[in-house]
């Protein structure tokens, strides 16, 4: 099931117990919209919302609920007394917008309204609505309907979402949001995954490094929702590091030769090598080549949930790997060859030359100089970068102020804890 030695996989069956506490806190921004309950004199009015479809928990009704995942009902009811011959008038809190108008049934007990939420309104929506009898306001209330969000196929986060809190964040089989780099927090009433996915970039889009760059690491994903509740995947990777440049060339230059060892005024009967000059020495070894750079951590994913629903989350960490070392630098340069010696051209009787040297200069003859010594061998291919590391997610329930167990179960991939080096 692995793909890679560095890849770490981590299943959760996230189950939280216990029955959800209506007065549990929540953090400020995202609290669940509650039922109005406006009296008058008389009457008591209670306003409810409801989707309009409800997703089955088998997704059976998948399609459905997607064309209507932003179509609410507002159901307006008398607990006391009646608003017989009533109109309910409703109207979105924007520019321009048309009166929608309904009518409470002969009894005087209950009225409905159907609000559609269209994608140029904005992500949180208040309706005011007035129950008026032969004119007169009898009730008045508002009403804040969130937007919510369905992902198919591939999309980024930020131009998916946004900011703004939502109703419902629905991740359709094989969707993918992506995290990209970016860090986020995202507040929703409900988070709901049939095998939907969410990632930090996809395994064919990773970016690339460029010379001397360090991976680009994963983003950061926290989400707080009210429920959440079918099969999630995450797979949370880092980029690869890039490569190094090679260190510079030893600018060094080996020792020279040696000067042949001829005497110049002791007579050489026929040419000799030792006369020669004497190669220079091997240039000095090049440096080894450079660490290559620092994969990418793999960004982490949060979850906090305010109920008793359920989610399976399938977590796998890809930190990325480090970069290839640059290869060694150039070895330094060859020692220049010594002199030639230059040795007498007559013998002591006078006798004349008994060789012909190759320059003569007066009666001594010089003889060649050595070769240049060959330049140093280039360094050994420096070592790969370190990989990223895996970052910590968390996944926890709460129910009123009491968290409930997370059943967490885990493997590793062989020699996990020996390969995963920090930056």
């Amino acid at each position: 099931m692995f793909t890679s030695k560095y890849m770490f996989l981590m299943v959760l069956a996230l189950t939280a117990c216990g029955k959800n506490d209506k007065s549990s806190s929540s953090i400020p921004g995202n609290e669940k919209p509650k039922d109005a309950l406006i009296e008058s004199s008389e009457n008591t009015l209670k306003v409810t919302k409801n989707r309009k479809v409800a997703l089955n928990k088998d997704f059976s009704n998948s399609e459905k609920f997607k064309e209507n995942i932003n179509r609410y009902v507002l159901t307006f009811e008398a607990d006391k007394g009646n608003f017989s011959n009533a109109d309910v008038v409703c109207k979105k809190r924007l520019f321009g917008s048309q009166d929608l108008e309904t009518h409470f049934d002969a009894a005087g007990k209950s009225a409905s309204i159907n609000i559609l939420i269209a994608q140029t309104d904005p992500s949180i929506l208040h309706i005011d609505c007035e129950v008026r009898e032969w004119g007169v306001v009898q009730a008045a209330t508002s009403v804040e309907i969130r937007k919510s969000v369905v992902i198919e196929g591939t999309k980024e986060i930020f131009s998916a979402i946004g900011t703004a809190p939502l109703e419902t964040l629905y991740l359709e089989k094989d969707s993918v949001l992506l995290i990209t780099d970016q860090n986020m927090k995202i507040k929703l009433n409900e988070l709901i995954s049939n095998s939907g996915k969410i990632m930090t970039y996809l395994p064919e889009n990773v970016p690339a490094s460029g010379l001397n760059k360090e991976g680009q690491d994963g983003g950061t994903l926290a989400i707080h929702t009210h429920k959440a509740w079918g099969k999630l995947f995450a797979e949370l990777r880092g980029a690869n590091g890039g490569e190094t440049s090679a260190p510079d060339r030893k600018n060094s230059v080996a020792a020279q030769g040696a000067s042949g060892p001829c005497d110049k005024n002791k007579y050489e009967d026929r040419p000799s090598p030792k006369c020669h000059g004497k190669d220079g020495s091997v240039g000095e070894v090049g440096s080894p080549g450079n660490k290559g750079m620092r994969g990418g951590n793999t960004g982490s994913l949060s979850l906090l949930v305010e109920s008793e629903e359920e989610i399976e989350v399938d977590l796998q960490y890809f930190p990325g790997q480090g970069g290839p070392g640059s290869v060694g630098g150039i070895g330094g340069f060859g020692g220049p060859g010594g002199h030639g010696s230059c040795a007498s051209t007559h013998n002591r009787a006078g006798d004349g030359p008994r060789h012909t040297p190759k320059r003569m200069l007066g009666d001594y003859a010089c003889y060649p100089g050595g070769n240049k010594g060959p330049d140093g061998s280039q360094g050994n291919i420096g070592p790969a970068g370190s990989t990223g590391s895996a970052l910590t997610s968390s996944f926890k329930f709460q129910t009123g102020t009491k968290e409930s167990s997370v059943i967490v179960s885990y493997e590793t991939s062989a020699n996990w804890d020996n390969k995963k080096e920090s930056k």
